[in-house]
């Protein structure tokens, strides 16, 4: 630790250069990690907020919640066999709306859920609705942003309905759209009139609380005249429209930025430690052990990601300060530790080639130039 702080400060130019690099490197890995939890939440937090449930979904929807189509009689059945109580039924549906008096149209999703376990979204402000109301509803917060406030009046705009907005949610989104919670006159009212395929609901998906397992077992001992596909919370969000091709190129940016980040601290560590053969030959021969060299390459290698990993959380915390409010970001403190042991790990591992010229360092050829 003495060794490597020692030269730190004799090489401070070497050694903050170095550190800038690396904080940039990992402020960039930061921000996009950031983003990319941002995005997932704002394509599919309002099916997070279901739990870990299993979806029932019709056989050819692809596993896309939203081209789901369950009749009545398919819920009805799993109903009986599953129990009212262990089903929930969920109805949804994009549509768009606009502010009564106003021409700005505004894409949204209505979103039902029937059953003893329907999810109840915690309000941020306003009221709870009246389960008979046909008016009042709860919307996700970031409708605000298109000029819609608590206690105004929207309209949908293919059936003509209106509805009072009297509280807002947060967390609620679906397909980066905000999600409006109807009950179920709202609901029926809606169906009736856009006359969606003759029936007066459609029966998106079935969630349970049971496994995945479990519900397949049980799902196979009913007859129904639909086929009908049994998939895990997870494969639902993944199948969410861009979704995955969202994460994936963000994931894919990340992983370029740590193969980057390897190679550069590599060839850094590399280059310092082939300029300094002479001295750990001269330092082996007055008996100073290999492992203490090593340790010290170790240390410093730390010493110099710490300091620069501190330096990009700060830069990303005063970021977030200065980001627009439409802007999805979600950077948790599970993802930022994830991040900090990636790059302790790539560190390490950037240094191996660096360890090795160490230990093969002869003390003689070192002094003699060889």
């Amino acid at each position: 630790m003495y060794l490597a702080w020692k030269e730190i400060r004799h090489s401070k130019g070497r050694f903050f250069f170095m550190m800038v690099i690396i904080s940039l490197l990992a402020y960039l890995v930061f921000f996009v990690s950031g983003l990319a939890s941002g995005l997932a939440k704002d394509n599919a937090s309002s099916i997070e907020n279901l739990g870990k449930h299993t979806f029932i979904l019709q056989k050819d929807a692809d596993q896309r919640i939203n081209r789901s189509a369950l009749s009545s009689e398919t819920v009805s059945k799993l109903s009986s066999t599953f129990g009212k109580d262990k089903v929930t039924v969920l109805n949804l549906q994009s549509t768009t709306v606009n502010r009564v008096g106003k021409q700005q149209k505004i894409d949204l999703t209505l979103f039902n859920l029937d059953g003893s376990q329907s999810f109840r979204p915690s309000l941020t402000a306003g009221n709870e609705p009246s389960p008979q109301t046909t008016t009042d509803i709860i919307i996700d917060q970031s409708i605000k942003r298109n000029g819609i406030h608590l206690y105004d009046t929207i309209k949908e705009q293919s059936s003509g309905l209106t509805f009072k907005v009297t509280g807002f949610t947060k967390n609620a989104t679906f397909s980066h759209m905000p999600v409006a919670y109807l009950n179920q006159r709202q609901w029926h009212l809606f169906t009736e009139k856009r006359k969606v395929s003759g029936q007066k609901a459609v029966h998106a998906a079935v969630t349970t609380p049971f496994s995945l397992k479990k519900t397949r077992q049980l799902a196979d001992r009913i007859h129904l005249n639909q086929n009908i596909s049994e998939v895990s919370a997870d494969t639902v969000i993944r199948a969410l429209p861009g979704y995955k091709e969202e994460q994936s190129s963000l994931q894919m940016m990340i992983s370029f930025l740590f193969i980057i980040s390897v190679f550069i601290l590599g060839i850094f560590f590399y280059m310092i430690t082939a300029q300094k053969q002479a001295q750990f030959g001269i330092l082996k021969a007055i008996g100073t052990s290999t492992g203490y060299l090593v340790r010290s390459l170790i240390f410093q290698t730390l010493i110099t990601l710490f300091v620069s990993l501190g330096f990009s959380l700060l830069l990303t915390v005063l970021t977030v300060f200065v980001l627009p409010p439409g802007m999805p970001f979600s950077l948790s403190p599970n993802v930022i530790i994830e991040r900090l042991l990636a790059f302790t790990g790539i560190s390490l591992l950037s240094i191996l080639l660096s360890i090795w010229q160490i230990i093969k360092i002869s003390a003689l050829s070192a002094i003699e130039g060889r």
